[in-house]
This record gives C-alpha cells, sequence and structure tokens, in this order.
C-alpha cells in the first residue's frame, strides 16, 4: 500500500467464488410477460439418443410430443440451438393459450429434470446490462472494472454464508460500509506493546492503530477486507468483490508489524484449526485467506507447513507478492499459495510490485506514481467511520484475487487452491510487462466452473467460420431454397447449421448426391419440412440418395452436418440433383424467389398439435436399418444407412441388385 498521507510500512504488502412425477400445481391468474430471471414458458432441453445411430434431426419434434403429453403439457419446438440443444416453449393442455409465469416455468423444469428421458434441462435465463451497483464510489473503481468484475456479478454475486478471512491490522467495526460485515474475529497480537489497545491476546479485534515511527495508523485492513466484501448496491461508499459474503477477521499487525508466529497461528484458525487458549472458529470456517502482509525473505518451514496444513484443508491462501521491486516476498513465495502481483490502470505490470516465477496472477493494485488518486484503488480507511482513501500495492491486489476465488467458490463450493489456480490462469487477459504472466479475468474464471460442481478445461478456440454459401440463410423447412433437376451446386456446410433446400419434381425418379470428402455430412430426403423419408448417414459427406415420386408433393433435402458435444462437423461440398427420365430444367438461380407451391391433391396428413396426448410415440430405426414409410409407392432409399420399407421386398432386391452395401452407424 502506498498512500499519498500514509508512510510506507515495512511488513504491510502495501507499496514501497419412468418415475411418478408430482403433479404441477393448479395455473395461476393470467401475468404479463416480463421476465426478471427467466423466459416465461419457454424450456432448454437435450434428449437422451436412443438409438446406437445418430438421431433424425427431425424425430426430436415426435419425440417432444410424446414428452410433453406425459406431464400434461404441450411442448413446441422453437428451434435446435447449439450443442444438440433444443429451444422449447411449454403450454398447459388445459390452458393452451397462456403463457406460465416465471415460478410456474421454474417449477415446470424442476419437475422435468427428473424425468430420465431427457439428458439434461435448463431454464431460458433473461440477461440485461451489465450489474452496475448504486455505491457512489464505484465510477472511482476502475480496478473492479478492469478484473471484468461487473460481467462476473451476471454470473455470482456471493451468499451470506460465505467466510472470507482477513489478516491484517484488523477492522475498523464501526465503519459505515465494512464494519458489519465481519460477523466474527479474533485479535492475535501476544505482545500488548504491539497491540497497542491496552491489552494482549483477546476476542475484540478493532483496529487499534498501526502507527510506526514518524508513520500514521494506516487502517490497513479495513482498506483490503472493503475490496473484499464492502457492502455493495447500498447506496453507500464503494462495492466489494462479493456483494454478500461475510467477513472472519484475524487482527496479526499492530504497530510497527506482527509476529509472523501470531499471523499462521491466526490463518490456521481461519482454516478451522485449533488454536491453545482460543475459541475453535466452527461454523465460520472460511474458503479463502487474504494475506496483504510478508517480509522480504524466503519461505520458512514454519510458514510452509502452516499453509500446507491449510490448504490440504481445502481453503485457499491467497498473498501479495511484495512491494520493493524485487523477489516475491514470503509468504506469497511459499509453495501452495496463490501469489498475486500488481498492475494499474493500463494493465502494466506496477512499478513497484515485486515479482518472480511464484507469481501466479496479476491484478489490479494501482498507480499513484503515474496516475495520482485516479491510478489508486479507493476502498475503505479511517479514522472516522465513513471515510475512504486511495492506496496503492500489491496489499490491494491480493484482496481482488481473493475476492473472486470467493464468488468462484460461491458458484462451486468444492473450489480448492489448485481449481482456483486452473481458472484464473486458464481465463487470464494479458498484462504488459509481467513476464508472461496474466491479469485478473472475474468473468472468465467464473467461466472455467461448472455451477455445483466442478472447473472444466475452456474449450478449445473454433476454427474461423467459413464463409457461406450463396443459399444463405436456408437453416430450415420454411426457408429452403429451390433446386431443379439437373442441377450441381458447390455449397458450404458450417458446423451445426442445416442446409435445407426443396426440389421441383412432380414425377418420376430423382436423385440426389453429395460429396463433401471425409467431411462427415448426413442426407436426407423430407416430405413437407415434417416427416423423414429417407436418410444417408455414412461417415464420410459421400451420400446418395434416389426416390420414385408419384405425385405433386413438396420433397425437402435436408444436408445435416454430424455433431456430437466435442466434434461439429464443417466445410465444403458439392451437391447434385438428377431426375432421370425427365426433361432437365435450368439451374436455379439462388437468389430467385422460390414459386408458389402447388396445393397436393392428397393433402398430407397433419401432425397434430405438440404434446397431443394421443399422438403416438416416435418409430425408432430397427437394427437391421430398415424402418415403414407410409403415404403413396415407398421411395427407394440408396446409399449410407439408408431407409426403406421392410413391407416392399422388391425395393430391397433392387438395392441388393445395384450392390449396394448398407451401413448402419455405431
Amino acid at each position: 500500500m502506498r498512500a499519498a498521507r500514509h508512510a510506507a510500512l515495512a511488513v504491510l504488502l502495501a507499496a514501497p467464488t419412468a418415475t411418478a412425477l408430482p403433479a404441477i400445481e393448479a395455473p395461476k391468474a393470467e401475468a404479463p410477460i416480463s421476465p426478471t430471471l427467466r423466459i416465461p414458458g419457454r424450456v432448454l432441453v437435450r434428449l437422451k439418443t436412443t438409438t446406437p445411430a445418430k438421431p433424425s434431426p427431425l424425430v426430436d419434434e415426435a419425440a417432444l410430443k410424446a414428452l410433453g403429453a406425459r406431464h400434461g403439457l404441450t411442448f413446441t419446438l422453437v428451434k435446435r440451438s447449439i450443442l444438440d440443444w433444443l429451444v422449447v416453449d411449454m403450454r398447459f393442455i388445459d390452458a393452451p393459450t397462456r403463457v406460465p409465469d416465471e415460478d410456474e416455468t421454474l417449477a415446470i423444469i424442476e419437475r422435468l429434470a427428473t424425468d430420465d428421458a431427457f439428458a439434461d434441462v435448463s431454464e431460458n435465463r433473461w440477461a440485461r446490462a451489465l450489474a452496475t451497483p448504486n455505491d457512489p464510489s464505484f465510477g472511482d473503481m476502475w480496478h473492479l472494472t478492469a478484473a471484468n468484475l461487473p460481467a462476473a456479478w451476471d454470473d455470482e454475486q456471493g451468499n451470506a454464508n460465505q467466510r472470507v478471512g482477513v489478516i491484517d491490522t484488523g477492522l475498523l467495526r464501526g465503519h459505515e460500509d465494512v464494519g458489519s460485515k465481519a460477523v466474527v474475529g479474533y485479535d492475535f497480537i501476544t505482545n500488548a506493546t504491539t497491540a497497542g489497545d491496552g491489552t494482549a491476546r483477546d476476542d475484540d479485534f478493532q483496529d487499534a492503530g498501526d502507527a510506526c515511527g514518524g508513520s500514521s495508523n494506516s487502517f490497513h485492513g479495513t482498506h483490503v477486507a472493503g475490496t473484499i466484501a464492502a457492502s455493495t448496491n447500498n447506496g453507500t461508499g464503494i462495492s466489494g468483490v462479493n456483494w454478500n459474503a461475510r467477513l472472519a477477521i484475524v487482527r496479526a499487525l499492530g504497530r510497527c508489524g506482527g509476529d509472523i508466529v501470531d499471523i499462521m497461528e491466526g490463518a490456521l484458525w481461519l482454516s478451522g484449526g485449533q488454536v491453545n487458549g482460543v475459541p475453535s472458529i466452527g461454523a465460520d470456517r472460511v474458503g479463502v485467506i487474504n494475506f496483504s502482509l510478508g517480509s522480504r525473505s524466503g519461505c520458512t518451514s514454519f510458514e510452509q507447513s502452516t499453509i500446507n496444513t491449510i490448504d490440504a484443508a481445502g481453503v485457499v491462501v491467497v498473498a501479495a507478492a511484495g512491494n520493493d521491486g524485487g523477489a516475491v516476498n514470503s509468504p506469497s513465495n511459499c509453495q501452495n499459495v496463490v501469489s498475486v502481483a500488481a498492475h494499474g490502470p493500463t494493465k502494466s505490470l506496477a512499478p513497484y510490485s515485486s515479482f518472480g516465477s511464484q507469481v501466479d496472477i496479476v491484478a489490479p493494485g494501482g498507480d499513484l506514481r503515474n496516475f495520482g488518486n485516479a491510478g489508486g484503488v479507493i476502498s475503505a480507511l479511517g479514522p472516522s467511520n465513513n471515510t475512504y482513501g486511495f492506496y496503492e500495492g500489491t496489499s490491494m491486489a491480493a484482496p481482488h484475487v481473493a475476492g473472486v476465488v470467493s464468488l468462484m467458490q460461491a458458484k462451486d463450493p468444492s473450489v480448492n487452491r489448485a481449481k482456483a489456480e486452473q481458472a484464473l490462469i486458464a481465463s487470464g487477459q494479458a498484462c504488459t510487462n509481467c513476464g508472461g504472466k496474466l491479469a485478473l479475468n472475474a468473468a472468465g474464471a467464473l467461466a472455467q466452473l461448472v455451477r455445483g460442481g466442478t472447473p472444466v478445461d475452456p474449450p478449445p478456440d473454433p476454427p474461423p467460420p467459413a464463409s457461406d454459401d450463396a443459399f444463405e440463410d436456408n437453416d430450415t423447412a420454411a426457408v429452403a431454397k429451390r433446386l431443379r433437376c439437373g442441377d450441381t451446386h458447390n455449397l458450404q456446410a458450417g458446423a451445426r447449421d442445416q442446409d435445407w433446400f426443396f426440389v421441383d419434381v412432380d414425377v418420376g425418379p430423382m436423385n440426389v448426391a453429395i460429396n463433401g470428402g471425409a467431411t462427415d455430412l448426413d442426407l436426407y430426403i423430407v416430405r413437407d419440412g415434417t416427416e423423414i423419408l429417407l436418410q444417408s448417414q455414412g461417415s464420410t459427406g459421400v451420400e446418395a440418395l434416389a426416390a420414385e415420386v408419384t405425385r405433386a408433393q413438396r420433397l425437402e433435402i435436408l444436408v445435416n452436418p454430424f455433431a456430437n458435444e466435442t466434434t461439429a462437423a464443417s466445410g465444403p461440398y458439392s451437391l447434385t440433383l438428377t431426375c432421370t427420365g425427365a426433361a432437365d430444367t435450368p439451374p436455379v438461380d439462388p437468389s430467385e424467389p422460390p414459386p408458389t407451391d402447388p396445393a397436393p391433391t392428397d393433402p398430407p396428413t397433419e401432425p397434430g398439435e405438440p404434446g397431443d396426448p394421443t399422438e403416438p410415440e416416435p418409430t425408432e430405426p430397427s437394427d437391421d436399418d430398415d424402418a415403414g414409410l407410409t403415404g403413396g409407392r415407398a421411395p427407394v432409399a440408396t446409399g449410407g444407412c439408408a431407409q426403406a420399407s421392410t413391407s416392399s421386398l422388391s425395393l430391397l432386391a433392387l438395392a441388393a441388385l445395384l450392390g449396394l452395401r448398407r451401413r448402419q452407424r455405431r
């Protein structure tokens, strides 16, 4: 910490987070749709794959219809989203026009999550502009924005059950913005003269001052505590990193500093360890401890053994690197510590910051020398209980990291030091002159975690998207683009991006072929956008289908890149449509508007309203790769994983005569 009005403190490193299902409650009165947390009446689901083959892209709608019925709901598929998620609208069967409100929607989602038919169920959350607290000094807190905390707060703001440990000079317990956040604390200073409050070790953790020689009291611990957990969005003072966590305070620094034994005993106590003569911290055991203090020395075996015990208990130790511009100080240079260096407003290593290989992350610490107060870290301060001030130092950087770790633990309670370091480093931002170390990115660190679960490795960067072809946007049957006999087109398949076409064929044989080389593309012939007639699902992009068109009808061709949770095919391919025995028509111009489709002489049967309880379960393909087709003469299907009628032996014989090998993907 450096302060324009305080001299450097020698020891403070401030420079120098199936089964029976319960009935849904009766619908509530109509409510306006004005989302606060989630979109009313909407759910995101992933269906389980029911066969070893790749699922057909249209079977989802039939499956959803049946699933909705068993829950007393109608499901309408809104769209297929990324990673096999389906966006679904829900309505009550007995109130089909009423949109469930947000509470009803959550109750339905929680119920659906118990149904084994779903691989996953999720809310469709509603987002707004990034959370900005109303604390008057937030505009001066460049350091919170630099650490990407406003975006992090949209993900996690902490909770009141959390405890964050601060080992420092104690706390101004009457401070308007941070004093009330401490729920437990202890004064570990064993020397009454150092304590400066007339007593030695006791349960009064009030900051009685740390003046040394000609220096003033710094109230350093209050400044550090304010950065971590000042009351936020309360219209007063400053904003804390964790809006809701409570503090556990160890007063271990008094006049001119403190004894390493007092400091380490206080740290062990915060982690739940027993210290002779000190009541157990009990249920107020902390998840992370902040050390904004240190000495210019190597890590002692006493410090290391204590930190090892704390780390083994799952408590994260965060420590400031030091402010002498040299090697990392202790205990930040100990093993099993998250070591924090400091940067200024331009995300360049601060001139005072100690630095070395032990540093894990660089966080906002301020730079008063080059930027004045505008470049300092503002937080709660004394000597009165409603004042604030600007400091600089790695003492100011460390509590930003400790606060973010507490947000990570609020999102995933299993976060320990190893998981915290992984998330912090994997998500770090560029930092100038930081020797390859990265700057703190709170939102990115939270994004590394699965809520209630464990950190996951960041996904690999996706390849740059290829340019769309001239037929885009043709991602659904409703916007399919026209193909005519004799057409050959060079096209582009985007990852998880379906390509739909419809064909001008009134009668006769129709052949469609695609060639995407090794890119795994699947080919379908679909009737009226709802019924798959034929499918070819080989393991490459070389697929072909042949159909006998017997009446005027709308047929669609669907090219679907194979995708699962880890793989998404994409790449160029060619498509050729030929009509044997029919006069080929000129190739279609993709920009030409489609003609009005002729009305079919025998209208297809309507698929029924989503959630219709009388709708039969969809028929799945059998292991021998055959499935029944309905409506007119069964088409001939050829190619990889083709489908044909089990009742038409002549068609199967024809396929055999053509020497085609039919395969099932496993």
